[in-house]
């Protein structure tokens, strides 16, 4: 029979298994359906990485370190991070 931290490693490993995919898909965002997104990927928890929602922000064009740093020096910014 085997100890609680063993069987607690198996339960970790054999659920990462599980809910951790090996690859992550990626898609552009051109002619994604809302419904579609929907139902393929935040319905199921699936992970996906969507690439091309972002070319017509105007921020993509104008924003950059220097720019940042002219825009916000005087600015104080709060940060949070959660595990």
């Amino acid at each position: 029979m085997a100890s609680v931290p063993e069987a607690l490693d198996k339960l970790a490993q054999e659920t990462q298994e599980l809910w951790a995919p090996k690859e992550i898909e990626t898609i552009p965002v051109d002619g994604l359906e809302p419904l579609e997104f929907y139902r393929e990927y935040v319905s199921k928890s699936v992970p996906v990485i969507l690439t091309g929602g972002m070319k017509d922000w105007k921020a993509t064009k104008i924003w950059s370190m220097p720019y940042l740093v002219r825009a916000m020096a005087d600015t104080q910014v709060s940060v949070n991070v959660t595990p």
